[in-house]
């Protein structure tokens, strides 16, 4: 499923995410439509999207892997995807820069934190929302705070 331009070459374009200093997080609802023709692309961040509803495929690097509602989408900084649908989905996505959000926190100097959001270390970018309820859940009250924004959500 690669793109290719009117050349044959490979069409991948950088997205930038606005991520601002005091805190560096983009949110965004999105509706991937059916008919998307959007190529290749990339971002300055950690993208986490949760699948509210539809069905479909991303394409990551090389990889091809189905969505559905409940599912999470983790795409790596700088790591080419695009996601084409089979209905109409919905999502929220976030984009974050974990260096800068995270900056100093013990937590995430542990291996931990680097096996996990590091390139290699995760063999999957879809995350089975059936097969990790609980993941699709705090990925989903992390929406929630975003999006209610109640006092304090940014400390959430």
């Amino acid at each position: 499923m690669e793109m290719k331009n009117k050349d044959g070459a490979t069409d991948i374009h950088y997205k930038y995410i606005d991520l601002p200093d005091g805190f560096p997080l983009s949110f965004i609802t999105h509706t991937q439509n059916i008919n998307n023709k959007h190529g290749l692309h990339f971002h300055n961040g950690l993208e986490i999207g949760l699948c509210l509803e539809g069905t479909g495929t991303f394409f990551v690097e090389n990889r091809l892997m189905n969505f559905k509602q409940n599912d999470v989408s983790l795409i790596f900084k700088n790591q080419p995807h695009i996601a084409r649908s089979v209905t109409n989905s919905y999502w929220y996505f976030l984009t974050v820069d974990m260096d800068r959000m995270f900056n100093g926190w013990p937590i995430f100097d542990m291996p931990f934190y680097q096996r996990v959001f590091s390139r290699g270390g995760f063999p999957n970018n879809i995350i089975d929302g059936k097969q990790h309820p609980g993941i699709s859940q705090v990925v989903r009250e992390i929406f929630t705070q975003l999006t209610e924004k109640p006092t304090d959500y940014q400390n959430m």
